[in-house]
């Protein structure tokens, strides 16, 4: 049954790809650049996710490392706005 509703949808996709093409020239070719140019956005969106994320945990096991050597969260916080090199501000 899943199958078969896979196929369904592909037939389905194929059918609206070839209606695109089956428009008149300029126009199906604006339909097909805006379609390419959101699918790049998108995956330019979640390549910057991901990449926030491995600082994210890259930093998250920095600070455990040093918690584990024995140093002090003012000594952590130093070493981190000294590395970042952005000079945060302290939060209050």
């Amino acid at each position: 049954m899943i199958v078969a509703e896979s196929l369904q949808n592909e037939a389905t996709m194929y059918d609206v790809f070839l209606r695109i093409l089956e428009i008149q020239i300029p126009f199906n070719l604006a339909i097909i650049a805006v379609i390419l140019g959101s699918l790049i956005a998108m995956v330019a969106i979640i390549a910057a996710q991901i990449q926030n994320y491995a600082i994210h945990r890259s930093e998250l096991e920095a600070k455990r490392d040093m918690l584990s050597q024995g140093m002090q969260v003012d000594e952590i916080e130093r070493v981190l706005e000294a590395g970042s090199g952005s000079g945060r501000s302290k939060k209050k």
